[in-house]
C-alpha cells in the first residue's frame, strides 16, 4: 500500500520527505494483515525467551526521585568517548515497557548500526523483563511530569554537543508529543517521532476496556503487580483494595489519582489528556493505522490530521499493521525502525 501522507506543503517538509524512501510504501506481512493475528502474533514474541545472545549489552541508571521513587535510564553500551558522540535516540517506553520490549529492541538495533547512542527511560514500577519496581506510593501518571523532564535533562546533560532526538511508542508517544508540545522551543529533543499515540485516554482506554476485556485485565496486571508488590512489604496509605481493580479505569481511579493525590471528582483519564500540537515547534512524526488494535479508528482519524493545524507535523498514516508494530514482508520483520531512522537522521543533517 502507499501510505497516506499528511504534511503542509514547507522546504524543511520536503527535505524531510525526500530522505525517507520507506515513508513512500509499506508491503504489510500477507498472514498478518488482520489486526487481532498481528497483536496476537506480537504478544506471542513478548512472552517467548529472549535469545541467549542479546543484540546489545545495557547498563541500567536508577534516578531517585525527590518523593523516593525511582526511574531508570537503560543505556546501550557503546564504545564511543561521551565527546565523541554526536546523535542520541531517547526512546519512551510503552505502557509498562522497558528497553527489551520488541519495539524498543527493533528500534534500537537499527539506531545503534548508524552510529547512534541510544537510551531508553523506563517508568517507575514498569518493566516487563527488567523490572523497575515502585520504591514509593507515587505511580507514574498518564501526562508528562518530573519524571520525564528529568530523565531528559539527565541524558541532554549526559551529552551535551549532540543531536538529541526521541521516539515513543503508544503512552510514550502521547509523552512525548505533549512534551514537544508544551516546551515549544525549550524542548530539548530536536526530533521526535511518536507511534501509535491516541489523542485521547478517555476514549482509547475505555474503548479497549469495552471491546476488549481479556487484553484490558492483561494490561491492568502488567502495572497493578508492583503497587500489590509494594503494599505487601511497605504498606500504603494510598493504595486501598487493590483486589477489585480489573481494568485500566479501575486503576487510574484507585492507584494514579490517590497515589498523586489528585481530585477524585475529575474524570480520571482527564489527567493524561494531550495538550493542543499546534505548540510543536520541531519536527515531528505521527505514526498512526486505521487497523490499530487499541486506538478507535474515529480517533486515528482526527489525529492523521494534526499536521493541519501544525506545520512542524507530518502525518503518516497504513491501513495495514497493528498497536506499535508494523510487520513487512513475508518474513514479517518491522517497517517502523527504518522510517524512524530516516526521519531523525534526515531531521539531523537540517
Amino acid at each position: 500500500e502507499e501510505p497516506e501522507l499528511g504534511f503542509q506543503p514547507t522546504a524543511i517538509n520536503q527535505q524531510l520527505l525526500a530522505a525517507c524512501p520507506s515513508l513512500k510504501s509499506y508491503f504489510c506481512t500477507p498472514w498478518l494483515r488482520h489486526t487481532y493475528t498481528a497483536f496476537s502474533w506480537y504478544t506471542l514474541l513478548e512472552l517467548l525467551p529472549l535469545p541467549n545472545r542479546p543484540e546489545h549489552r545495557l547498563r541500567r541508571q536508577a534516578i531517585t526521585m525527590p518523593d523516593g521513587g525511582t526511574v531508570c535510564l537503560d543505556w546501550v553500551e557503546d564504545d564511543m568517548p561521551d565527546e565523541e558522540v554526536t546523535k542520541v535516540l531517547f526512546i519512551a517506553s510503552t505502557w509498562a515497557g522497558d528497553s527489551l520490549t520488541f519495539q524498543a529492541r527493533k528500534i534500537a538495533g537499527r539506531f545503534v548500526e548508524d552510529g547512534w547512542r541510544v537510551v531508553t527511560m523506563v517508568k517507575r514500577g514498569c518493566g516487563l523483563r527488567m523490572a523497575n519496581p515502585l520504591t514509593s506510593e507515587r505511580t507514574f501518571t498518564l501526562d508528562i511530569d518530573e519524571d520525564l523532564l528529568t530523565c531528559i535533562d539527565v541524558v541532554a546533560r549526559a551529552c551535551p554537543r549532540a543531536f538529541l532526538a526521541g521516539v515513543g511508542v503508544s503512552k510514550g508517544a502521547m509523552e512525548l508529543r505533549s512534551y514537544a508540545a508544551r516546551m515549544g522551543r525549550a524542548s530539548k529533543l530536536s526530533a521526535v517521532v511518536a507511534i501509535d499515540a491516541g489523542l485521547c485516554w478517555n476514549e482509547c482506554c475505555e474503548n479497549v476496556d469495552e471491546r476488549l476485556p481479556v487484553f484490558s485485565k492483561m494490561l491492568t496486571e502488567a502495572v497493578l503487580e508492583p503497587c500489590r508488590d509494594y503494599q505487601r512489604k511497605h504498606g500504603s496509605q494510598k493504595f486501598g483494595n487493590l483486589d477489585g481493580v480489573l481494568t485500566s479505569r479501575d486503576f487510574f481511579r484507585d492507584c494514579v489519582i490517590p497515589s498523586r493525590e489528585l481530585k477524585m471528582e475529575v474524570e480520571p483519564y482527564m489527567y493524561g489528556a494531550t495538550v493542543d500540537p499546534v505548540g510543536v515547534a520541531v519536527p515531528c512524526l505521527e505514526v498512526l493505522s486505521y487497523n490499530d488494535t487499541l486506538i478507535p479508528a474515529s480517533c486515528v482519524a482526527d489525529a492523521s490530521r494534526m499536521h493541519q493545524v501544525n506545520r512542524n507535523i507530518i502525518n503518516l498514516t497504513t491501513r495495514g499493521g497493528t498497536h506499535g508494530l508494523r510487520f513487512s514482508g513475508w518474513d514479517g520483520e518491522c517497517w517502523l525502525p527504518s522510517c524512524t531512522l530516516e526521519f531523525l537522521r534526515a531531521a539531523y543533517k537540517l
